[in-house]
């Protein structure tokens, strides 16, 4: 995931899930509203979850770049001649 993209995705994750912990103490817990902002903490803690999990896998990846002043090696055909 491209850094900036991460970023984003992050800060959007981050936001919905701190506005729906900031009034789960106001909600009634027997109202419609109490279910719908804890739906709203489970998925965007599994979207900020998923959004780690994917920078973190990407930071990791090497990154296989051919060296400038490496020769490409040669491959042989079938028929015994060298491309």
């Amino acid at each position: 995931m491209a850094p900036p993209i991460g970023r984003l995705a992050f800060t959007i994750g981050l936001s919905v899930f701190l506005l729906a912990l900031i009034t789960l103490p106001f909600l009634d817990p027997s109202s419609a509203e109490f279910t719908a902002d804890l739906l709203a903490l489970l998925l965007s803690g599994i979207f900020l979850g998923l959004v780690v999990w994917s920078v973190r896998r990407a930071a990791r990846l090497p990154t296989h770049r051919p060296s400038e002043h490496q020769e490409p090696t040669p491959v042989e055909r079938e028929d015994g001649h060298q491309e």
